[in-house]
């Protein structure tokens, strides 16, 4: 590289390289600091790495298998403290911040994508957040390659070109289900476009990517069994979280949940006072 390409390289990296060391010297400040025993989702993400990481069968729990997976790739590796997992998490977070300069300066300015990646690096709650086993700390970087990765290819008329973005979006759905609902998002905006530039059947083979990660282990569920929910969050919370006498169950014996899928009364009950409680108040 010409000494002139490569002074003006560093002078353009420089600013990058400094807010990624923040970011990188922040989180390690705080894993030094904060070691919070894990506790209900968290703990729950802890004993489902630990059962891949010893090789065995997670009971049906529904819990979304991509986060505790990773997890347990470092407790075969290292041992399953789940300490360690706060560097991973560091890791993590100093990628979703070069995700951001990158996804701001391709949307925006470059500028514009330093600011967005300075704020994400010195944001007390994305720091903090190194030291819980969230799923946040995988789900983040996941949405932002995804998105940035569809933004690329977006001006292309292949549809393998949009297959890195569905496979990342897919993998991100493995970590929260509800990112199933993106394709169907960006239909719902930007429909006129879609029809007009064919783009409908990109974003349909996108989702199509997504049911088939998904349905993988909606199958391992009711392989288990007979029971193909993936999670308990959201609509299923709606669901059996309303139910009070239910809601205890779980979470005093969150791996021991029953199999039976069909709804006793109270159920019905809670559920129906549910959906009037949103119709009812919808900016609640």
């Amino acid at each position: 590289m010409p000494p002139g390409r490569q002074s003006s390289f560093i002078s353009r990296i420089y600013p990058l390289l400094l807010i990624l060391g923040i970011a990188l010297i922040l989180r390690l400040l705080w894993v030094s600091r904060f070691h919070p025993v894990p506790t209900g989702d968290f703990l729950d993400v802890h004993i489902d790495a630990s059962y891949y990481a010893a090789g065995r069968s997670v009971p049906p729990n529904y819990q979304a298998p991509g986060y505790p997976f990773l997890v347990s790739l470092f407790y075969r590796l290292l041992d399953p403290n789940y300490r360690n997992i706060h560097y991973l998490n560091v890791c993590l977070g100093v990628l979703s911040c070069i995700l951001i300069y990158l996804l701001g300066q391709k949307i925006f300015t470059r500028p514009v994508g330093l600011l967005a990646a300075l704020l994400a690096a010195i944001h007390p709650g994305l720091a903090g957040m190194c030291t819980l086993l969230a799923y946040e700390n995988l789900l983040i970087p996941l949405l932002l390659a995804g998105m940035l990765s569809l933004i690329k290819e977006s001006d292309n008329n292949s549809v393998v070109d949009f297959l890195p973005a569905g496979v990342l979006w897919a993998c991100a759905a493995l970590v929260r289900p509800t990112v199933v609902l993106f394709p169907f998002y960006l239909l719902a905006i930007y429909f006129r476009k879609y029809r007009q530039n064919k783009v409908y059947r990109k974003v349909l083979g996108i989702s199509l990517i997504i049911i088939l990660f998904m349905g993988g282990w909606m199958w391992r569920n009711y392989q288990t069994s007979n029971y193909v929910k993936i999670i308990r969050q959201a609509g299923i919370a709606l669901w059996l979280g309303n139910n009070p006498t239910y809601y205890v169950g779980i979470g005093s014996q969150p791996l021991n949940l029953p199999t039976n899928i069909f709804m006793d009364w109270r159920d019905r009950r809670y559920l129906k006072r549910a959906i009037w409680e949103i119709t009812s108040n919808p900016f609640v």
